[in-house]
């Protein structure tokens, strides 16, 4: 029997809540914790709390950091960026974009993250894109984030809730 491995993915924190991001790291308990850019967290912070990240357009460069990155985790392939490289307007093609870069990278999932949006797609030849949104700052007023589940060769993504303050809490 296959251990399922757990993956925490973040995007687009811009350095808000800083402790809140830290609490959602420890109480979720993951194998691996992914950063899709725009942090606005030091480096130590980083490389102490993430496996993997890369900058993001908000971020500024200290030192080793990277635009994009390809690792490989429970046997998928994955290819790490921003996003913001590909952003061409309308939406659509932006996602039509970032298929093609996934195709041209040769990955089964290609995670991003700029649209504050939380989004996963699958492609006819079986490649997922995938944002967490943003766990701090949501369009909408949706702040999210995701984990991905892996087991027996199987992927799943569920979008989490990010961190609300009290006061966008509406009362009924």
């Amino acid at each position: 029997m296959d251990k399922m491995t757990r993956i925490l993915v973040m995007s687009d924190t811009h350095g808000l809540r800083q402790d809140d991001v830290t609490k959602i790291i420890q109480n979720e308990h993951c194998d691996y914790n992914i950063h899709c850019g725009d942090y606005g967290y030091s480096l130590d912070y980083m490389k102490q709390h993430f496996n993997y990240f890369v900058l993001g357009n908000n971020d500024k460069r200290q030192n080793d950091e990277h635009l994009a990155i390809k690792f490989e985790i429970s046997g998928f392939k994955f290819y790490l960026l921003h996003g913001n490289q590909l952003y061409w307007h309308p939406y659509k093609n932006w996602i039509k974009n970032l298929f093609i870069e996934a195709t041209k990278q040769d990955v089964d999932v290609l995670l991003f993250g700029h649209s504050h949006s939380y989004f996963v797609g699958t492609s006819k030849e079986h490649i997922i894109i995938a944002n967490p949104g943003s766990v701090t700052m949501g369009r909408y007023g949706r702040q999210t984030y995701m984990i991905i589940t892996i087991k027996n060769r199987e992927i799943n993504f569920e979008k989490r809730l990010g961190i609300v303050d009290k006061k966008d809490k509406k009362e009924n």
